[in-house]
């Protein structure tokens, strides 16, 4: 099981997807082919450069592919399984401040280190957060 933050492109409208039916998705090429690393089980963040961490589930592990604009598997995708939206989005400081670095958000799909991933989880489930 691995840890991922996957970085929404609200530009190509594949952020409000993913957040309405609870997928991890990528579009085009050079991006899409990064959701072939997931494996089931794998814990993805779903993350908005302006709101931080709104989402989370775990990849089912099956590559998925859609069309865009006519064009066939421009999109890859796989299912999340136990999906949940968060009611207080996690900011990129305070995933910083959580797992003790500097978070990379940058690309379309970031693997974290296990520990990091681990202590992203306990601060969502832990109740006094009030991010579920």
């Amino acid at each position: 099981m691995g840890y991922y933050i996957l970085n929404g492109n609200i530009h190509n409208a594949d952020h409000p997807d993913m957040l309405s039916t609870g997928k991890a998705s990528a579009q085009y090429s050079k991006w899409k082919v990064k959701i072939e690393r997931l494996s089931a089980g794998d814990v993805i963040f779903l993350y908005h450069n302006d709101h931080g961490i709104v989402a989370l589930g775990d990849a089912d592990g099956i590559l998925n592919t859609a069309p865009i604009n006519g064009v066939s598997d421009e999109e890859y995708y796989m299912t999340l399984r136990r999906y949940t939206t968060l009611i207080n989005p996690i900011p990129f400081k305070k995933i910083n401040n959580i797992i003790s670095t500097n978070c990379n958000v940058r690309g379309t799909l970031n693997a974290l280190p296990d520990d990091s991933g681990k202590a992203i989880l306990k601060y969502i489930y832990n109740p006094s957060n009030g991010v579920l």
